[in-house]
């Protein structure tokens, strides 16, 4: 009888804890649901995340529980667009014995989970046309009693009105969180996105057609005592492709990308991204495709705890809207530490051949402090080693011609830029001379194009010189009346210009082959074999390559019988820049004023006030030199004889056995002009 008892006892204990062991494990599993829960959004808060999680339900049961959570945007904007936010549904069974859905099989867990995901109302109705009510996705967790979380997402296949149809394959993970004071101290996510496949609308031919294989993920992350992460992540795809109507293609094969952050014993944080890819196909480039590649980036020796208040005091700021007090700090001097340095290295080759850079910058000590990221980089060193295939420099060179705006003039050769290469157009001088003023602010852009157009017109030097002169001050003025002086004067100018216009132009390929030479020449690169190397070195913002000090305008070659860069000093021999003053003892540019003191360029006028050279004219309305015959057309000077055949000055005497002029009397000894009367004490004439 006791037996009988005693085994009734064991019964009724067993049979209510079989009852009420599902209801434990519930309850125990909603205290551990929104421990995470209250973890996430701890996270998400000390890491200025975009979500927070709201519950708004949980029914505990006794087999079963429901609950419903909220994905609230937690930026303002957001948040009034979509206030509703990602709504999730999750229906959980308690454990210890249930269906693994997943493995298909029963199994021993905390819980099992279907969650159903629905996207913010705008966007799951106005943009996928999906009802309201129905779900986007769902997702089969199973939570094992260590809080490991292994989940399986189903995304049906969506259409986009006009735009195309998406597939995507199962995706896969497995989580394990952690969870000490409310805080996540550790985790691990793995996992997989099942393969996508999209098709676009035939009506858009700019859409592409994509395919990729299934991406994995890993990530490992532990929180330092700082409140910052030791993180490792790990993320590869075999293959992405995408595919155009027209038949251009993209692709990329066997993608590697792998992080890590975190901070060393000095407390000092460091960060690395290694990105790979066996082989990477570009649609409708001339450089059609990359293999290897291979792309190294590092940031090291920063304050942990300089980016720990810095984080802070970003948050603070977004608090500021809120009524937080507003405050400042100098983000940069925080986070910089002298040892604090960037590396970046890229390596690739490609059927034009290699490409290879490797490169360090590093913190210089500076009298003043930083006061934003700006200043670091101006007194940082950078260190650099580049190695380029022969044949892909001049296909980088000859892409970037236009955007660098090189003036490659025209030289002995027929060099030209690129821009008269296409419009076949030389400036004048005085489109060249407008041009410098301009850009050295002495003239408006308005001014420049009035003057431009009045030498299109043809005016008249007087008429050109008296709008001129209402446009701009005197010295400009001067320049531009003289410049437009010459170009009507001296036809020589216009022929040699139709001359240097009917040269033959060289190819933009034997274009670019003269401007590496000229860098191989100057000694800013090294050629070896079929590749050019250089050491790049800038410091104190000082450019070197091989040990050469470089700047833009060193980087152009000086074309032959061309002018020199503006306030550069011509070379030997040759014409200074425009408006600029010859090297002494030079004479000035072809069309342009002579230096002060110096003689006109032989056939040019004289500068203003200046005599003229020896044996030449004058300048219009000015004396001739002493001793010299006056301009065709003027007065000779005061006490001058006139020219040959020119009638003298008023009231002067004619020149030797020349007419006196009209109304004037005869020179002493000489006849008096047809219909005259003789001079004072001379007989008449024989009539």
């Amino acid at each position: 009888m006791r037996k009988s008892i005693s085994l009734l006892i064991i019964l009724i204990i067993l049979g209510l804890a079989i009852v009420t062991t599902p209801f434990i494990y519930g309850y125990l599993f909603k205290k551990n649901y929104l421990d995470v829960i209250a973890a996430v959004n701890q996270n998400s808060s000390d890491n200025n995340g975009m979500f927070k999680i709201e519950v708004r339900e949980y029914r505990l049961g006794w087999l079963y529980s429901r609950a419903r959570i909220s994905l609230l945007f937690t930026d303002k904007d957001l948040n009034s667009a979509f206030p509703e936010g990602f709504t999730i549904d999750d229906d959980i069974t308690h454990g210890p014995i249930l269906y693994d859905s997943i493995k298909q099989k029963y199994v021993t867990a905390f819980a099992a989970l279907t969650s159903q995901v629905f996207l913010p109302l705008k966007i799951q109705t106005d943009f996928f046309k999906k009802e309201s009510g129905q779900a986007f996705f769902e997702t089969t967790s199973i939570v094992t009693f260590d809080n490991v979380w292994t989940q399986v997402t189903k995304v049906p296949a969506l259409s986009i009105p006009d735009v195309g149809n998406l597939t995507i394959q199962d995706s896969s993970s497995q989580s394990q969180f952690d969870i000490r004071n409310g805080q996540i101290m550790a985790m691990k996510v793995e996992g997989s996105v099942g393969a996508l496949s999209f098709q676009p609308d035939g009506n858009n031919p700019m859409v592409p057609q994509l395919t990729s294989q299934p991406i994995s993920f890993k990530q490992s992350s532990t929180r330092h005592a700082l409140g910052l992460w030791n993180a490792d992540n790990n993320m590869s795809v075999p293959s992405i492709m995408a595919k155009w109507q027209d038949g251009r293609t993209a692709a990329l094969n066997n993608f590697v990308l792998i992080t890590s952050r975190g901070v060393d014993k000095n407390n000092l944080y460091q960060g690395t991204v290694d990105l790979s890819a066996k082989e990477v196909t570009l649609p409708s480039s001339v450089m059609a495709s990359v293999a290897p590649l291979a792309i190294h980036l590092s940031i090291n020796n920063l304050d942990a705890k300089g980016i720990v208040e810095s984080e802070k005091y970003m948050k603070l700021q977004m608090s500021v809207d809120q009524g937080g007090a507003k405050s400042s700090m100098n983000i940069p001097v925080r986070m910089i530490t002298p040892t604090s340095s960037l590396t970046f290295d890229m390596d690739f080759n490609s059927p034009l051949g290699l490409f290879s850079i490797k490169s360090k910058m590093t913190n210089q000590p500076s009298a003043v402090a930083p006061t934003s990221f700006g200043d670091v980089l101006i007194h940082s060193k950078v260190d650099a080693n580049l190695r380029i295939g022969e044949a892909l420099l001049k296909m980088l060179v000859l892409q970037s011609m236009d955007k660098l705006e090189i003036s490659m003039a025209k030289d002995s050769d027929g060099v030209t830029s690129p821009k008269d290469n296409d419009k076949n157009i030389n400036a004048t001088p005085l489109q060249q001379q407008t041009a410098n003023l301009l850009q050295e602010g002495k003239i408006s852009l308005a001014n420049s194009l009035q003057i431009l157009e009045l030498a299109d017109q043809h005016a008249s030097v007087d008429a050109f010189a008296k709008q001129v002169n209402e446009m701009v001050s005197p010295e400009t003025a001067t320049l531009l009346i003289q410049t437009y002086q010459t170009m009507s004067l001296n036809s020589s100018v216009t022929a040699a210009t139709q001359t240097a216009q009917s040269k033959p132009k060289m190819t933009k390929a034997e274009q670019v082959q003269k401007l590496i030479d000229y860098w191989v020449e100057q000694g800013f690169l090294t050629k070896e074999n079929n590749e050019y190397t250089s050491q790049i070195l800038i410091n104190d913002q000082v450019v070197k390559m091989n040990g050469k000090v470089v700047n833009e305008q060193m980087l152009i070659p000086p074309a032959m019988g061309q002018p020199p860069a503006m306030g550069q000093p011509p070379a030997m021999g040759q014409p200074p820049a425009m408006g600029q003053p010859p090297a002494m003892g030079q004479p000035p540019a072809m069309g342009q004023p002579p230096a002060m003191g110096q003689p006109p360029a032989m056939g040019q006028p004289p500068a203003m006030g200046q005599p003229p050279a020896m044996g030449q004219p004058p300048a219009m309305g000015q004396p001739p030199a002493m001793g010299q015959p006056p301009a065709m057309g003027q007065p000779p000077a005061m006490g001058q004889p006139p020219a040959m055949g020119q009638p003298p000055a008023m009231g002067q005497p004619p020149a030797m056995g020349q007419p006196p002029a009209m109304g004037q009397p005869p020179a002493m000894g000489q006849p008096p002009a047809m219909g005259q009367p003789p001079a004072m004490g001379q007989p008449p004439q024989n009539n």
